[in-house]
């Protein structure tokens, strides 16, 4: 079974996206399939993309050529977001006789939508809406998500959430030593969706520095760095500016030691598909602070999570509750969650459903 994976880019900002799929590719592999990723030509391409079967593609003319050397009853064709080159080919796929598969990853959900709807919604309309419409299913990476899809593709969405690997010697990591001074760390995109600027809001109105607490927010730019130093220059003679850091992207093993260092992991996104982050930090011992937005109400309903607003005065209020929390507690709710993450969404067990999903498509074709 040859599944390709069709991604727009596999840029350091797509990260998110390209990084879950090639996560994949192993377990996929152990069950005999032959996974591949291709992409528009960039530059750079990351050394984890050279390790995995991929594939330049030009344009379309040369994907159909790349194309036909599958067999449509062993091939199974994946986009991965929607609005660029994947939903073309995929299309194109489709009208050549291959099942092909959209995961929207979350561009679909409400406040996406809206987030500039003057260009989405008369694009989706006249363009994505009847490309994708055609395709032989859709998988919901988030159970929120799901439901919003169910809505418009009915029986042929199927949810299969995104999984973590597991981390080696996880036990060093589960008992690490809680300071009295937490650690709080934002990683992701610096985009407006993300509530950086909510974030940094709540954090410096809050009691930080009292608590010797600090905050990082990592991650790469995407139209929000500007806004967030400039409220930092403006707040300048407040002493929570002292507080927190924005230090850029990390990935790697710098990315590894940030997590591990950190007690708490905040995510205060308006929305998500399903942030496979959370499930990343979890499992390195951090405590997630979540809104609704995230996608992700199995941890609010386990009690593995903060629940808060994407709003400034919110977060706050998080902040100040949380500086207090004592170190032995801290640690029960963190093994709590790991142990939750662990048990559900380990890609030991969640490649079985997506190998078995990916099965029953090709048994239709026989």
């Amino acid at each position: 079974m040859h599944i390709l994976n069709l991604v727009d880019s596999v840029d350091n900002i797509n990260y998110g996206i390209w990084n879950t799929v090639t996560t994949l590719f192993p377990y996929l592999e152990e069950k005999g399939c032959e996974p591949e990723i291709w992409f528009p030509e960039d530059e750079v391409i990351p050394d984890s993309i050279k390790e995995v079967p991929w594939r330049h593609i030009k344009d379309t003319d040369a994907f159909e050529k790349a194309l036909a050397a599958y067999s449509t009853k062993e091939t199974i064709v994946i986009s991965h977001g929607l609005w660029k080159e994947p939903t073309f080919w995929g299309a194109v796929a489709k009208k050549q006789g291959f099942s092909w598969v959209v995961i929207p990853h979350g561009m679909l959900e409400p406040w996406s939508m809206r987030h500039k709807w003057w260009k989405k919604l008369p694009y989706y309309n006249l363009v994505e809406k009847r490309k994708i419409g055609v395709a032989s299913a859709y998988i919901a990476v988030g159970l929120t998500e799901y439901y919003n899809l169910t809505r418009f593709f009915h029986e042929k969405v199927h949810l299969l959430s995104n999984g973590i690997k597991p981390i080696s010697n996880l036990g060093a990591y589960s008992l690490k030593p809680r300071p009295s001074a937490y650690k709080f760390i934002f990683m992701s995109r610096l985009h407006k969706k993300k509530g950086v600027v909510p974030l940094l809001e709540g954090w410096l109105n809050s009691r930080a520095h009292e608590h010797g607490a600090h905050l990082s927010i990592v991650g790469p730019d995407e139209g929000e760095l500007e806004q967030l130093n400039k409220i930092l220059s403006t707040r300048s003679t407040n002493i929570n500016t002292l507080t927190v850091d924005i230090p850029g992207p990390a990935y790697g093993a710098h990315k590894e030691k940030l997590l591990k260092e950190a007690d708490f992991f905040i995510l205060p996104s308006f929305s998500e598909g399903f942030p496979t982050a959370v499930l990343e930090a979890m499992s390195y011992g951090c405590y997630p602070i979540l809104t609704d937005g995230c996608n992700f109400p199995q941890a609010f309903e386990e009690d593995v999570a903060v629940k808060i607003l994407p709003k400034a005065d919110s977060i706050r209020k998080a902040f100040n509750e949380l500086f207090q929390l004592s170190p032995s507690a801290l640690e029960q709710r963190s093994l709590k969650a790991k142990s939750f993450v662990d048990d559900n969404f380990s890609l030991d067990s969640l490649s079985d459903n997506v190998y078995s999903f990916y099965n029953e498509l090709i048994e239709e074709k026989a």
